[in-house]
């Protein structure tokens, strides 16, 4: 059953998730509101490119039928385009390009402060923030629809594997950055 390989994926996601805003409450109080307001913004964001995860778990499977049908249907006579992998290409550049969208809106965030806090001293802490809000949204449609077509394929397990390294990286890199000094930055 895949429920518990499933469960383990949401259940160490959000793990990561503790464990970052964990670090960001040992530093000032300003730093730490300051993440807080940077955080709600980036949540929504993140959980934006959800869709396409979804979409490849719907589509793909039906898309590798196609392609095995095709593939018996056919001795000896023209190959036709195998559909798995061309949607695969256009749900990479839907994600590209919804993460490239959201990695600027992520980035203005701090340029349009006043939404997400009223303190304004907090505003320089949180524009400083801008350029790893960028590229950590630029990133997430990707990752997250390549999840979904890892899913589809039934490849869990590469999926467990790839999550349980992703949470021993972060602990090991969120130490290191904490006991080096990086500061908010890290988180």
């Amino acid at each position: 059953s895949a429920i518990g390989p499933l469960c383990f994926l949401s259940v160490s996601k959000n793990v990561c998730y503790l464990m970052l805003q964990s670090l960001s409450t040992t530093f000032s109080t300003a730093t730490c509101a300051a993440h807080q307001a940077m955080w709600s913004g980036w949540a929504i964001l993140s959980f934006c490119g959800t869709p396409l995860e979804q979409c490849a778990q719907v589509f793909m499977p039906s898309y590798l039928r196609a392609d095995e049908k095709a593939e018996k249907e056919r001795k000896g006579g023209v190959a036709k385009a195998r559909k798995a992998p061309q949607f695969i290409q256009v749900l990479a550049t839907v994600a590209g390009i919804t993460g490239l969208f959201l990695g600027v809106v992520a980035g203005c965030i701090p340029y349009a402060p006043h939404f997400f806090t009223k303190d304004s001293s907090l505003y320089p802490i949180m524009r400083s923030f801008s350029p790893f809000m960028f590229l950590s949204i630029l990133t997430a449609p990707f990752t997250i629809s390549l999840d979904g077509v890892m899913m589809a394929l039934n490849d869990v397990n590469y999926l467990l594997k790839c999550q349980v390294a992703n949470m021993a990286i972060l602990a090991a890199f969120l130490l290191y950055s904490h006991h080096a000094g990086f500061g908010i930055l890290s988180v």
